[in-house]
């Protein structure tokens, strides 16, 4: 039995050497079988190298400094001897779900520093790299990475955000990516998916700093229809409606990024209703940044949109001078810098003869009711010694208080001086103390003989 068990043995084997040698001698079997040895090793790369590369980014946050420079070391060879793979392992890292949060988000960073650099040769390497990718790759990336705005991981999909709006601020302008703005927009247009409000405000997030990346451009790339449904998709996210406060807030920071790219609508008089109704009712929000964000967006629009101010005065005073009053004192900042802002732009406008006929005066008229606002701020110095580069309440009010008195001049001296008068002489340190930064607040503005007589009585 034994031996017949052993012939069975020999005559299978010898038949599997018969087919071997079949396979080997047939050109179509042979290239057939080396093509799926080829495969499985590639696949077996692949997945090592996914492996690895996860591996080699958690090394690269160990608090052991050798281990960090040999994973920065082994970055460096992967991102030379093959930058499409590295691009594309970075991609395929910070798109899977089932990676460590960790190490998606690293992986993004590292991708997003692919394609930008502060130092302008280097960046526009880094760009034409980008650009000489083959289509296909390059096209797998993208759509990766806009899916994955909808990450279960809100964190992950704010890295994705940052990542797509380089690519767009590369491929925009050169008409590479056509159909990115109609996608975000879809997107925002969803009732249903299964991370809505991380889809939405990462969405929004892209779509602002898409913005920011075209802004310094003379041609950004974007249709003026594009425009308007960007920023519909934006103010649609301010409503006061919103459930999601974080969605709220991205829309808010996502307008101030298109500020620049409204001009058309704000020449649309409904538009620009409807843009600083969005913003004064985000002034009044119950999220502090959302607070702060709308004051923000005031700024710039007063920088860019000055003369369009007129109707909106007198919400922007009762909501600026509520938060200089009694809002935490990041919003606070914010309300004093739109103030700031008005004075430095009308300051401009009246030292160019051919300009001062289009100043509106708007801080000479507000002068009266805002000037006790900002002289109520001085007395909320900080308890211990500061150093001078301290920016608090006190220090902006005596900044913003500067400003008005270089922009209306002669005129600040009457409203300003009966404070001085009142509490230079005040047992409370923080009283004298106020007054001393109110007068000196205006001593530049007035003329030097209206000064004068006061200068010899402090």
């Amino acid at each position: 039995e034994g031996r017949g068990l052993r012939s069975e043995e020999r005559e299978s084997g010898t038949e599997r050497t018969r087919q071997k040698a079949c396979v080997l001698r047939c050109p179509v079997l042979r290239k057939g079988r080396c093509c799926d040895r080829r495969r499985e090793r590639e696949e077996m790369t692949t997945a090592e190298g996914a492996v690895g590369l996860t591996s080699v980014l958690q090394s690269a946050q160990s608090p052991d400094a050798a281990l960090r420079g040999q994973a920065e070391q082994h970055l460096q060879q992967l991102r030379e001897n093959n930058h499409a793979q590295f691009v594309a392992s970075l991609t395929e890292e910070l798109c899977d779900e089932s990676k460590p949060i960790d190490t998606r988000r690293l992986a993004g960073l590292i991708l997003k520093n692919e394609l930008d650099a502060k130092d302008e040769a280097r960046k526009n390497a880094l760009v034409q790299k980008w650009v000489e990718l083959a289509v296909d790759l390059k096209s797998n990336i993208k759509g990766r990475l806009v899916n994955s705005l909808g990450s279960q991981v809100t964190e992950v999909g704010k890295v994705c955000a940052q990542v797509v709006a380089k690519i767009g601020g590369i491929e925009i302008p050169k008409h590479m990516w056509p159909d990115l703005i109609n996608t975000l927009l879809q997107h925002m247009g969803l009732a249903q998916h299964p991370h809505i409000n991380s889809l939405r405000l990462c969405t929004l997030e892209t779509l602002g700093f898409i913005c920011e990346e075209l802004a310094t451009l003379k041609d950004s790339g974007l249709e003026q229809a594009q425009v308007n449904n960007i920023l519909t998709a934006i103010v649609q996210g301010m409503r006061k409606e919103e459930p999601s406060p974080d969605v709220r807030y991205a829309a808010t920071c996502a307008l101030l990024n298109a500020v620049d790219f409204a001009s058309v609508n704000f020449e649309n008089e409904g538009e620009q209703k409807y843009i600083m109704q969005m913003i004064f009712e985000g002034t009044q929000s119950p999220d502090v940044r959302t607070r702060r964000a709308s004051f923000e967006c005031l700024v710039a629009i007063t920088m860019a949109y000055y003369h369009k101010l007129l109707p909106y005065m007198n919400d922007l005073y009762q909501v600026s001078c509520k938060a200089i009053q009694s809002d935490d004192e990041s919003v606070a900042l914010q309300a004093m810098e739109v103030w700031c802002t008005i004075a430095e732009e009308e300051m401009c406008l009246l030292d160019d003869d051919t300009e001062a006929h289009s100043c509106h005066n708007f801080i000479k008229n507000a002068a009266p009711h805002l000037i006790p606002v900002l002289l109520g701020t001085l007395t909320k110095q900080e308890e211990e010694l500061q150093d001078d580069g301290t920016w608090d309440i006190a220090s902006a009010g005596g900044t913003c208080l500067g400003l008005i008195a270089n922009t209306i001049q002669d005129d600040v001296v009457a409203l300003v001086w009966p404070y001085v008068q009142e509490n230079i002489g005040k047992a409370d340190w923080r009283f004298r103390e106020s007054a001393t930064m109110a007068f000196g607040a205006i001593l530049e503005g007035p003329s030097g003989e209206l000064l004068k007589p006061f200068v010899d009585m402090a």
